[in-house]
């Protein structure tokens, strides 16, 4: 990943397993945060950018970051005035007049949410 897609608060993988939170961003490091599972406490170290992965868009991560679905078509999943469709390819596309964007990860959608409300898109529920 590039340090210019990230935003703090974008929700990525370290090594390619450990959920995190970013914190800080330079130019080719990013502070993380996330919670040890061997002593349970929150850990924030500063790692190499080339460690960090994006983690695939979900339905499951609709639901948690409090998406509810649209009551006359089941496909589609609003939160405030975003609506989106989860399609047969895993990925999420937002219709925003003519024009179709594709999200395939978390952090996208986190960015996409923040430029179109001036709101971070935050975890409600619990992750599954």
């Amino acid at each position: 990943m590039k340090t210019s897609e990230l935003r703090i608060g974008n929700f990525v993988q370290i090594d390619g397993n450990s959920l995190c939170k970013i914190i800080t961003i330079r130019e080719r490091y990013v502070r993380i945060e996330y919670l040890r599972e061997d002593t349970n406490s929150l850990h924030r170290p500063l790692i190499e950018i080339e460690r960090i992965k994006p983690i695939l868009l979900s339905e499951n991560w609709l639901i948690n970051f409090g998406f509810v679905e649209n009551k006359s078509d089941i496909r589609y999943r609003h939160l405030n005035s975003l609506k989106i469709k989860f399609n047969y390819k895993n990925e999420i596309i937002y219709n925003y007049s003519e024009s179709r964007i594709k999200l395939k990860s978390v952090h996208q959608l986190q960015n996409l949410y923040f430029a179109l409300t001036s709101l971070e898109l935050t975890i409600k529920n619990t992750l599954k």
